[in-house]
């Protein structure tokens, strides 16, 4: 009993440690699911970088490293957040985790759109995600696949495809009352409307008004500085400066904590050309230094090789898996044929000593039947010679009784020529 209670306090303590630092790991993680939803995402990042990966489940780590890649991403620092999908993404595949697979699908395509002259395709990770949106059959996958097929059409200068997939994805997403989807698709198609190949101004601005009513309404800062941005544009394109600058402005007015470097440099970017086109060369200098200032805190080239780089290792790491898998079913078949080879040789085997068998138990069979058939003639003949024996033999006695009457009648005869003579 004494020796029981020793080993109680020694184990409880250690129980309610490992305990008390499982809880301590799902509270960060809170703590951190927490501080994204407020949007503070340096405080993300801190938090996670110190969490303990040793108490982490592997569906832990993922969710982890998908919170860093969004708040790397929200920050503008797309390298950090394309290694951390892509870390994210391995480990979602290791434990068979498709829709998790396919959601960080979607933030890698994200990632790379937002980096400028970037050299990595989003083709496969697209098409891996159009493959499960295709299986799952879920209006929402599929809403969004469309959405980003249109995307993918709308830098190919494929407008004809670009706003028909457009449309498909807003059909979807009003079906299933996703109304932000479904003016999320209806701005892209306004970006489609602004293009230089569409120039379609006028309902560019119909589409802009309506998205930034809608943006100002759920308080979504982000795609309403986009929407300010985009109206910015149309009008600059209708010549139409005044209202182009009013715009811009307020696009620049809005305080963004997140994509904030990103959308000031597009922003910027169109102020320039704005001030260049009215002639405007003070304002124009003073954007050119904004620009350049955001810019250089983008370091987009540095970004740009660190994304190539790691994209490079991901697919040479995907290579290897698939060359690894590749071998081990070629083991797996050659086993597979050795198997059958070694199943069909015992067969043989078996086959032929069950032929020689049937034809031993054949040949035994046709031996007996001849031993019985000698023996049945044996006995036929032995029979035949019973038969002739006794035919002899009854001959013989016939004889000797005909002997025996003759010579009984011989005596009479010769009795009575006695008695006569």
């Amino acid at each position: 009993m004494y020796i029981i209670k020793h080993i109680k306090k020694a184990i409880l303590p250690a129980v309610f440690l490992a305990a008390g630092i499982a809880f301590g790991q799902d509270s960060d993680l809170e703590t951190a699911e927490e501080y994204l939803d407020k949007e503070i995402y340096d405080s993300v990042i801190h938090v996670l970088l110190n969490v303990d990966l040793t108490q982490l489940a592997k569906f832990e780590n993922a969710q982890r490293l998908l919170m860093l890649g969004e708040a790397n991403l929200a920050l503008d620092l797309h390298d950090k957040a394309f290694n951390h999908y892509l870390d994210a993404k391995i480990i979602w595949k290791e434990i068979d985790s498709l829709d998790k697979v396919a959601q960080t699908n979607l933030s890698l395509i994200e990632t790379i759109s937002h980096q400028k002259e970037s050299k990595i395709s989003t083709a496969k990770f697209l098409q891996e995600y159009i493959d499960y949106a295709n299986s799952t059959n879920n209006p929402k996958d599929l809403a969004k696949a469309y959405g980003k097929l249109a995307t993918k059409f709308n830098h190919a200068d494929d407008m004809e495809n670009a706003l028909k997939f457009y449309d498909k994805g807003i059909e979807l997403a009003y079906q299933i009352k996703d109304t932000t989807l479904a003016i999320g698709f209806k701005f892209n198609k306004g970006v489609a409307f602004n293009s230089d190949t569409l120039q379609n101004y006028t309902e560019a601005i119909k589409v802009f008004n309506d998205s930034r009513d809608y943006f100002l309404k759920i308080k979504h800062s982000v795609y309403l500085a986009y929407s300010y941005n985009n109206l910015g544009q149309s009008y600059k394109g209708l010549k139409k400066y005044n209202l182009a600058l009013q715009n811009f402005k307020s696009a620049d007015s809005i305080k963004l904590n997140k994509f904030d470097l990103k959308t000031r440099e597009i922003l910027y970017e169109n102020m320039v050309v704005l001030f260049d086109s009215i002639n405007d060369s003070e304002n124009g200098f003073i954007y050119s230094k904004k620009l350049i200032s955001v810019r250089d805190s983008i370091k987009e080239d540095k970004q740009n090789k660190a994304l190539a780089e790691s994209d490079r290792k991901y697919r040479t790491l995907e290579a290897e898996k698939e060359a690894l898998l590749q071998s081990q079913k070629s083991i797996q078949n050659k086993n597979i044929a050795y198997g059958l080879g070694g199943t069909l040789g015992l067969g043989s085997i078996i086959a032929f000593l069950l032929f020689r068998s049937t034809k031993r138990k054949q040949h035994i069979a046709e031996q007996e039947k001849e031993i019985e058939i000698q023996k049945t003639e044996k006995i036929l003949k032995e029979q035949e010679l019973n038969t002739i024996d006794a035919m002899i033999a009854g001959q013989e006695k016939e004889r000797q009784r005909l002997a025996s009457d003759l010579h009984d009648s011989v005596g009479a005869t010769l009795s009575a020529a006695k008695m006569q003579f």
